[in-house]
């Protein structure tokens, strides 16, 4: 008579091939989050240079058609005021005190908006030639900065370093 084996996996095939499963899973999983942790990583240096790059292309787009242009500097903060044909009068402001602290807002007429956060840095340099020099910087030691040139439609030579001092 003839010995037939049984068609069964032995109990040690099982363990083994459970083995090499839960090594291969491990290994996966592993490269799962350290791929999580470089995104997120990423992410946090990406987002920050996402919001100046928004804040500065809007600035310099209405910047372009300014006319009347009005800078306003003081301890804590820069304010610009200039007149934009079919908007009317336009405001950027930036303060590092407040419940806008460290916030570019953009407000016309009745409607105000925040158009970048965790801004550390932002200045208007007097307009030069025609010209007017925007820095915008973000990051705890303003690992983030961005600088744009903007040529002004129109002369306009409005400065002032603080509210109170008067234009000449």
């Amino acid at each position: 008579m003839k010995k037939t084996r049984p068609k069964a996996f032995t109990l040690v095939e099982v363990l083994v091939t459970l083995a090499v499963f839960t090594v291969i899973l491990e290994a996966v999983y592993t490269a799962l989050v350290v791929a999580q942790r470089s995104w997120d990583v990423n992410w946090k240096s990406i987002e920050p240079k996402q919001q100046l790059r928004r804040a500065l292309v809007s600035m310099v787009t209405e910047l372009r058609e300014a006319d009347g242009l009005f800078i306003v500097k003081d301890g804590h903060g820069t304010r610009l005021t200039f007149q934009r044909p079919d908007y009317g009068e336009v405001q950027y402001s930036w303060t590092d005190t407040g419940k806008d602290a460290g916030k570019i807002i953009r407000t016309n007429d009745s409607n105000r908006r925040a158009l970048a956060g965790g801004i550390t840095g932002l200045s208007f340099t007097e307009p030069i030639n025609n010209e007017i020099i925007i820095k915008v910087s973000a990051g705890a030691n303003k690992d983030y900065s961005l600088e744009e040139k903007v040529a002004l439609r129109s002369r306009t030579g409005l400065f002032a370093q603080s509210a109170d001092e008067k234009i000449k």
